[in-house]
């Protein structure tokens, strides 16, 4: 049998990038990011702590390295597990574990940790790039949303009180609007709320959103509307994002509905989500226009959405009766 010692001593090959590559960013487009170098925030798994001592011609780290200087290049850093097996009787079995146990290790480290960290909300940088520009494109009176924006036009939405004006370019008062929206850091993969002939009650539901992957499980934030119609909840399939909402705001005076179909509050809705990996979009089943009664709704239909590459965070809607139902869509925020 081979020397179990010389056999074990397996060197991981650490190589740094400044951002994700291939097929998954080339179909969801590139995410903006101030890149910092390879970097290892964090201890290190106990599995991955350096035996410099055992195995002297490896290269050693400490167990939670610095990151690498900001411009310098990347080289491969080596890592040697302390926990592989020294003894000459080490079975090849107990070898091959150890191996999977490193590489995962490995994975862990280059997934949790990544190579390139979000600019911030209010900044932008192209990806690739370890430059942090200030955003300068919003109009008075409102936020920007975005922690990741790639360019300079950088995403904005106009804060409460405040609705974006037809040409979409300035924020002008108006006091009967709310933002529906999820959280910081956060991009919409659903809707939840109440539905019957209308839309009773509305909210988001959202996910936290890093470097272009959803992280985690879909949470319904705040709705805003009444009891009535009947419950529901409305995901994207995992791995997709609201690429765009659409319906229509409000039954129409028309023969064809009954006195009662509501004018002023909303009638329908419908998603489009966007896989992240593919970009291949998928139009869900509309929510609401559940009675017969309603059939017409006032045109022209509304549509909002943040680009072939944006992420929706939230919408903006009329406040008109949110005790009992859920206004006209009005407008979009993105991230």
């Amino acid at each position: 049998m081979a020397d179990a010692h010389a056999t074990a001593t397996v060197v991981l090959q650490l190589r740094a990038s400044c951002h994700r590559e291939g097929p998954e960013e080339s179909a969801a487009g590139a995410v903006g990011g101030r890149c910092d170098g390879w970097q290892v925030s964090r201890a290190l798994p106990a599995r991955m702590s350096i035996a410099a001592a055992h195995h002297p011609s490896a290269p050693s780290i400490g167990a939670a390295s610095s990151r690498t200087a900001r411009g310098a290049s990347a080289q491969p850093t080596s890592f040697v597990r302390s926990a592989i097996p020294r003894a000459a009787s080490a079975s090849v079995a107990e070898l091959e574990v150890h191996a999977a146990h490193r590489a995962a290790d490995a994975a862990a480290v280059l997934g949790s940790n990544g190579v390139c960290v979000d600019v911030g909300i209010g900044y932008w940088s192209p990806a690739n790039s370890n430059v942090r520009n200030a955003c300068t494109n919003a109009p008075a009176n409102a936020d920007y949303t975005s922690p990741t924006a790639a360019q300079a036009t950088c995403p904005w939405t106009c804060k409460p009180g405040y609705l974006r004006d037809g040409a979409g370019t300035k924020c002008v008062k108006n006091d009967a609007v709310q933002v529906l929206t999820c959280g910081g850091g956060e991009v919409a993969v659903g809707i939840h709320g109440q539905e019957g002939a209308g839309l009773d009650a509305l909210g988001m539901r959202c996910a936290r959103f890093n470097s272009g992957e959803i992280i985690g499980t879909a949470m319904g934030a705040p709705s805003i509307g009444g009891t009535g119609g009947n419950p529901f909840t409305q995901d994207c399939a995992e791995g997709e994002v609201v690429q765009k909402v659409a319906g229509i705001n409000g039954w129409a005076e028309d023969s064809a509905n009954e006195d009662w179909c509501s004018k002023n509050t909303l009638s329908t809705i419908q998603l489009s989500c966007r896989n992240l990996k593919t970009g291949r979009i998928t139009v869900m089943p509309t929510v609401g226009g559940k009675n017969a009664g309603c059939k017409v709704g006032n045109l022209p239909e509304y549509s909002f959405g943040c680009g072939a590459t944006g992420f929706l965070r939230g919408l903006v809607v009329d406040s008109a009766n949110t005790s009992l139902y859920v206004g006209y869509v009005l407008d979009e925020s993105c991230l």
